[in-house]
């Protein structure tokens, strides 16, 4: 975790991410497109993000995807 920058409580927040979850991802085109929580690894707690047709966009942590957030390439969807 040393690694990222990240706030504490967007870890929380991302750590409370479940599958069939939304969020915004960064695509390459620049635009923020929606990815859903596919799957979260039992053993690492790794995130499997898929877009609307089920096609994987990216896998990661916790900490990943909570610094992917304060770096404006990820947004949570507000509840």
């Amino acid at each position: 975790t040393a690694l990222f920058d990240f706030d504490a409580d967007m870890h929380e927040r991302v750590g409370a991410l479940r599958v069939g979850d939304w969020l915004q991802l960064l695509a390459p085109s620049g635009r923020m497109e929606p990815a859903k929580v596919s799957w979260v690894s039992p053993i690492s707690s790794r995130l499997l993000l898929v877009n609307r047709r089920g096609v994987r966009v990216l896998t990661a942590s916790t900490e990943e995807l909570a610094a992917m957030v304060k770096q404006d390439k990820a947004r949570l969807q507000d509840a």
